[in-house]
C-alpha cells in the first residue's frame, strides 16, 4: 500500500499511511499540492507559484507565503522521513515522481495513454475534484480547465469501453457506459447512437426505436438542433430491420462534432496562442509576403568557426571556413550546431529570411510535438531602452509583443520552455552593443539548455570584439555574377537593361550580390516612371557607393509611392514625408516594429509640438474635473444646500445669469487654468527626465506632490480673492488636489515615452474588492466629516455618511475589483487603444448603474427619516461614478492618443486616419504587417528614409487629407 494515496475524482481526499488528511490551514495550501501532483513532471520556479497563488501582494509578500506554505505542506505530508513527496530547492518546487505516492489522477491517464478504457472508467467514478475551490482566481481558472480536459477524457474512455463491450457482445455493459456518458452530457449523439444499439442487441427494438425519440427531444431541448444524418440513418436502418454493418463495428459510430473540443492545461493553451502568433505575424505576415513578393534566391551557407567562443579553444583544432551545399536546409544546420546558432551576412544579405524560414522549421515541429520548444521570434534593439538582464527582458517583450502573462512567461524563460530566435544585434545602439552580447552571454551561462539562433551583419558583429557563446555560427555568402544574371534573365523585359549595366559596371556588381538589392534595382526598372531603365547606368559612374544606394532606394520609394498615389490619391511627394518620420522615429526609440497605440508624446520631433501635447491634455484634464466637480456640486441642492462660492454670486448679481450655468463655467475655466498650470509642472518634470535610463516609482511622489501644492497654491489664492466661506475654501482646496492627483495617476505616466498606457480588457475580483473595504470606508468617512459642516443644518453625520460616504467607498471598491488585463490576441492595428475606449465605457457603466441605484436606495432610506433629496440626487452620483471609472479604465488614455494624432496630422508628420496609410504602404511593399504593427521590409529602407535629408516645409496642407482606398477594410479604417 503506497504511504499517500491522493483521491481526485469527485470530492478530495488524502490520506498519509491509511489515516486522512483533513486539517490544511488554508485553500491556498490545499490547491499546492493539487497543482504540483497534477503536474509531477514539471519544476516550477517558486516565483511563478508565488504569483499564481498570491497574484494581488507585493512579490517579497507571496514569496513569504510561498514559504510558509510549503514547511505547512511538508508537515502534513511528514516530508522528512523516507522518498521526499516535495523536491524543494533554492529556485524551483516539483512532485517527486519516484515517491511512494499513488493518484487516481494520474493513474487514470496512464490507463488512457494505454488504452485500458476498463481501467479508466472504473477509476473515473465522478467528476475532477468536484466542490473544489482554490483562493484566487489564477488557480480557479486552471482547475476549470483541467476539469473539462479530465471531463472530455472520461467522456472518450467511456465511449471506447461501449465500444469494446458491443464488439464482445456485452449489451448490459455497453448500455451501462453509454448512460453515464448521457449522465455527464444528455446532448452527446454518438452515446444515444450506442445505447440504441445496445437496445437492439439485447433484443428490445422498440427500446432501441424510443431511444431515437429521446435523442430527438434532448437535442431540441438542449441545443434546439435535430439529430445528426448518422443517428437518423441508424434509426432507418432500425425500422426497416436492415443493419447494414455488423454490431461490433458500425460505420455509423463515429463521434459527431456536438461534443466541445478537449480542452487544453493553462500552460498548453497559451502555448498554442503564442505558435499561432508567431505563425500569423512572422511567417504569414513577413515571410510569406517577402517571398511573394519576388522571386527566391537560393543563398548560400558557409561555416565561420572563429565567430563564436569555443571552450575548447587549444584542445581542439578549429575547421576552415566550409561552405555548405544549397541542398542543406538551415533546421539541419541548427540541429548540427546543438541547437545554437549565430547567423552573419551583409546588409541585405537574407538574414532575417532565413531566420524566419528556421521558424517556420520549428513551429512545425512544436504543433507536431508538444515536448518541442516554442519558437519565439524577438528584435534586441529595444534591448538598449533600459539595459536590463536578458531573462527580464524577454519576459517584457513576450507582455508586450505577444501579450503573453508575465507569469506564463516567467515560467517558459526559467524552464528553457522557448526557442529564442533572436534578430536586429546590429540594431541594438553602437555603445550598447558589447553590453548586449555580455547579457546574452550570461543567459546562456544560465540557461545553456536552451535553444538559441542570432542574426546580424558581419561586420557590426566583428566591431564588437566580444564572442557570443553559441554552438557555432554561419555566414551568407554573397550572390555569385551567375546567380545574379540567371535571375535577371528569368524576369525578362526591362531587367535585360539592368542584366547590361551590371555586366559594364565593377559597382553595380558588387551591389547586386545582395539579394534585397537586386530585388530592389529589378524593380525600380521595371516601373513605367524610368523610361527605358536609363537611371542606373547614369550614376553608375559615381564614385561613392553611398550615392548610388541612396539614388536606388529613393527610386523604389518613389515608384512605390506614385502606385500608392494612383490607388488612393495620397500625394506622392508626402508619402516618403510619412515613411521618413516613421523611420527616424522607429530609430530614434530603438525599435523596428511600429504600433499605432504605441504612440507616444516622445515620437514628437520639437518642443514646440511636446509643448502642445502637454497643454493640450492636461487642459482638457482640468476641464474633465471642472466638470466632475461641477456635477459633484449638483448633489448639494437635492438635499436642500444652496451655498455658492461668491465669485458665482458677484456674476449673477451684475448679470442675472441662472447660477447652476455660472457654477459650471466658472468651475470650468478655473479648472482649466488648473490644468494649465499642471502642464507646466508635468512638462518640467518630463524635459528633466528626457533621454534618462532610469526608472522611476510607480507613484511618483515627488512629481505628484508637486502638482498637488501647484493646484493647492492656485485654488487658495483664487479662493481667497474672493474672500470664499471657510467651509466651501476648504471643500475647493481639498476637493480639487484630490481629483488632479487622481486624475493625474490614472491619465498619465511619468514621462514622454510612457505617458499614454492601455487598458485591453477589465476583469473581475471580488477579492480584490473585499481588500479594499477598509481604505474605501476611510475615504467615504473622511469626505463625510469635512461635507458635514456644509449639511449640519439638516443632517446628522450619520445621514451625511449614509448620503455620500457610502457611495464613495462603495466607487472606491468598485474600481478597487474591476483590474486591467491583457488580451490573447491582438487582431488589428491600434486594438489597444479602441479596446481600452470600449472598456472604458464598460468599467464606466457597471460603476454608474452600482452607484445610481445604490443613491437611489439611500435616497428612499433618508425619505423615509424625513431628510428631503431631490429626485435626480441619483442621477448626478450615477453620471459622476460614470466619469470617475471611465477615466480609470482607459477613456483618458483614448483621449490622449487622439489629441497627439491630431498633432501629427496638423503638423503634417502622418495622415489622419493613419491606419489605411499603413495599410496601403503594405501592399506597395514598403511595410509589413506583424500582427497589429508594422515593420520596413528591410533595415535598409528604414536606414535610407531616416538619413534623407528632411525638408524644412511640411507637405502641402491638402496632403492631410486623401480618399480612402476601396481595398482598404473597413476595420482598419475605423482606426
Amino acid at each position: 500500500m503506497p504511504r499517500l494515496s491522493l483521491s481526485f475524482f469527485g470530492v478530495f481526499q488524502a490520506e498519509l499511511n491509511g489515516e486522512p488528511i483533513l486539517y490544511f490551514r488554508s485553500a491556498n495550501v490545499q490547491g499546492l499540492l493539487v497543482y504540483l501532483a497534477m503536474q509531477a513532471k514539471r519544476p516550477f520556479p517558486r516565483d511563478t507559484l508565488a504569483t499564481l497563488f498570491w497574484p494581488h501582494l507585493p512579490d517579497s509578500s507571496a514569496k513569504k507565503n510561498l514559504r510558509q506554505a510549503l514547511y505547512q505542506l511538508r508537515q502534513l505530508l511528514d516530508d522528512g522521513d523516507g522518498e521526499p513527496f516535495l523536491l524543494v530547492t533554492r529556485h524551483t518546487v516539483q512532485w517527486n515522481e519516484a515517491s511512494d505516492y499513488w493518484l487516481d489522477a494520474a493513474q487514470f491517464e496512464a490507463a488512457v495513454a494505454a488504452t485500458d478504457w476498463q481501467t479508466a472508467v472504473s477509476l473515473a467514478h465522478a467528476p475532477l475534484l468536484s466542490g473544489f475551490f482554490g483562493d484566487n482566481d489564477e488557480f480557479e481558472a486552471w482547475l476549470r480547465l483541467e476539469q473539462e480536459r479530465f471531463h472530455r477524457l472520461t467522456l472518450d474512455a467511456l465511449y471506447e469501453a461501449a465500444e469494446q463491450a458491443l464488439a464482445a457482445q456485452n449489451p448490459d455493459a455497453a448500455r451501462m457506459w453509454a448512460q453515464r456518458q448521457l449522465s455527464l452530457e444528455p446532448w452527446r449523439e454518438e452515446a444515444h447512437r450506442q445505447l440504441m444499439r445496445a437496445w437492439l442487441a439485447a433484443g428490445a427494438r422498440s427500446a432501441a426505436l424510443a431511444q431515437y425519440e429521446n435523442c430527438v427531444a434532448t437535442l431540441q431541448e438542449e441545443l434546439g438542433v435535430a439529430p445528426s444524418a448518422e443517428t437518423t440513418a441508424l434509426y432507418e436502418a432500425m425500422v426497416t430491420g436492415e443493419m447494414a454493418v455488423p454490431l461490433g463495428k458500425p460505420a455509423l459510430a463515429t463521434k459527431t462534432a456536438v461534443s466541445l473540443p478537449l480542452a487544453l492545461s493553462l500552460d498548453r493553451t497559451a502555448e498554442q496562442v503564442l505558435l499561432q502568433k508567431v505563425n500569423r505575424f512572422w511567417v504569414e505576415g513577413v515571410l510569406q509576403r517577402a517571398l511573394a513578393d519576388s522571386q527566391q534566391l537560393d543563398v548560400m551557407l558557409e561555416t565561420v568557426p572563429d565567430a563564436v567562443a569555443n571552450p575548447w579553444q587549444g584542445m581542439v583544432v578549429a575547421h576552415d571556413d566550409t561552405p555548405l551545399p544549397v541542398e542543406v536546409p538551415i533546421d539541419e544546420v541548427f540541429a548540427a550546431n546543438g541547437r545554437s546558432l549565430l547567423i552573419l551576412g551583409a546588409p541585405g544579405a537574407g538574414k532575417t529570411v532565413l531566420l524566419l524560414r528556421l521558424a517556420q522549421s520549428l513551429l512545425a515541429a512544436a504543433q507536431a510535438d508538444a515536448a518541442q520548444p516554442l519558437p519565439v521570434v524577438f528584435n534586441l534593439a529595444s534591448w538598449g531602452n533600459d539595459e536590463r538582464p536578458l531573462a527580464d527582458w524577454l519576459v517584457a517583450e513576450l507582455n508586450e509583443k505577444y501579450l503573453i502573462p508575465r507569469r506564463i512567461g516567467q515560467d517558459w524563460v526559467d524552464t528553457g520552455r522557448l526557442a529564442l530566435l533572436l534578430d536586429g544585434l546590429d540594431e541594438v545602439t553602437q555603445p550598447k552593443q558589447a553590453a548586449c552580447v555580455a547579457a546574452i552571454n550570461a543567459f546562456r551561462q544560465e540557461h545553456g539548455l536552451g535553444a538559441m539562433v542570432l542574426c546580424c551583419r558581419q561586420q557590426i558583429y566583428r566591431a564588437i570584439g566580444v564572442p557570443l557563446r553559441l554552438g557555432g555560427a554561419v555566414g551568407l555568402r554573397p550572390l555569385t555574377s551567375s546567380q545574379t544574371m540567371t535571375y535577371l534573365h528569368q524576369l525578362g523585359g526591362a531587367a535585360h537593361e539592368l542584366q547590361q549595366a551590371i555586366a559594364q559596371d565593377p559597382l553595380l556588381q558588387e551591389i547586386a550580390q545582395s539579394p534585397l538589392m537586386l530585388q530592389v534595382m529589378s524593380k525600380t526598372l521595371s516601373a513605367r516612371d524610368l523610361p527605358d531603365g536609363k537611371l542606373l547606368p547614369a550614376v553608375a559612374g559615381q564614385q561613392r557607393k553611398e550615392r548610388l544606394l541612396h539614388t536606388i532606394f529613393a527610386s523604389y520609394v518613389g515608384q512605390m509611392a506614385q502606385q500608392m498615389g494612383a490607388t488612393s490619391r495620397y500625394q506622392p511627394e508626402a508619402v516618403p514625408h510619412w515613411l521618413g518620420w516613421l523611420a527616424r522615429g522607429l530609430t530614434a526609440n530603438n525599435q523596428t516594429l511600429f504600433l499605432v497605440e504605441g504612440l507616444q508624446p516622445g515620437w514628437l520631433t520639437s518642443r514646440r509640438q511636446r509643448w502642445g501635447y502637454m497643454l493640450l491634455t492636461r487642459l482638457f484634464m482640468g476641464l474633465f474635473v471642472g466638470l466632475l466637480l461641477w456635477l459633484f456640486g449638483l448633489v448639494g441642492p437635492q438635499a436642500g444646500i444652496h451655498d455658492h462660492s461668491r465669485s458665482s454670486l458677484l456674476i449673477i448679481a451684475r448679470w442675472g445669469l441662472p447660477i447652476v450655468l455660472v457654477d459650471c463655467v466658472m468651475s470650468l475655466l478655473l479648472h482649466a487654468g488648473y490644468g494649465l498650470a499642471v502642464a507646466v509642472v508635468d512638462a518640467v518634470f518630463f524635459a528633466r527626465r528626457w533621454g534618462q535610463e532610469r526608472p522611476f516609482s510607480s507613484w511618483d511622489w515627488e512629481r505628484k506632490t508637486a502638482v498637488g501644492l501647484t493646484v493647492a497654491l492656485m485654488a487658495l489664492a483664487q479662493l481667497l480673492l474672493f474672500g470664499e466661506q471657510t467651509i466651501l475654501l476648504l471643500l475647493q482646496l481639498t476637493g480639487s488636489t484630490f481629483m488632479f492627483l487622481l486624475v493625474s495617476h490614472f491619465a498619465f505616466g511619468q514621462g514622454y515615452d510612457n505617458d499614454i498606457g492601455r487598458v485591453e480588457a477589465l476583469s473581475g475580483s471580488w477579492r480584490a474588492s473585499l481588500r479594499s473595504m477598509i481604505p474605501a470606508l476611510a475615504v467615504g468617512f473622511s469626505f463625510s466629516l469635512i461635507l458635514w459642516r456644509l449639511f449640519s443644518a439638516t443632517m446628522t453625520l450619520a445621514q451625511v455618511i449614509w448620503l455620500l460616504g457610502l457611495p464613495i467607498a462603495l466607487l472606491v471598491v468598485i474600481l478597487s475589483g474591476l483590474t486591467s488585463r491583457y488580451l490573447e490576441t491582438r487582431a488589428w492595428p491600434n486594438q489597444g487603444i479602441w479596446l481600452s475606449g470600449r472598456n472604458a465605457l464598460l468599467g464606466g457603466s457597471i460603476a454608474a448603474v452600482v452607484i445610481a441605484l445604490a443613491m437611489a436606495l439611500v435616497r428612499l432610506l433618508l425619505g423615509w427619516q424625513g431628510v428631503v433629496i431631490g429626485r435626480l440626487f441619483s442621477l448626478y452620483g450615477g453620471l459622476v461614478a460614470f466619469l470617475v471609472a471611465a477615466l480609470v479604465f482607459g477613456g483618458f488614455n483614448v483621449i490622449n492618443h487622439l489629441l497627439l494624432r491630431l498633432i501629427l496630422w496638423w503638423s503634417g508628420q502622418l495622415p489622419q486616419p493613419l491606419t489605411p496609410f499603413l495599410n496601403a504602404a503594405v501592399r506597395h511593399v514598403l511595410l509589413y504587417r506583424v500582427g497589429g504593427g508594422y515593420m520596413f521590409i528591410h533595415r535598409l529602407l528604414q536606414e535610407h528614409l531616416a538619413a534623407a535629408t528632411q525638408t524644412a516645409v511640411p507637405p502641402p496642407t491638402n496632403t492631410r487629407h486623401y480618399t480612402p482606398d476601396p481595398a482598404t477594410p473597413q476595420v482598419a479604417a475605423n482606426a
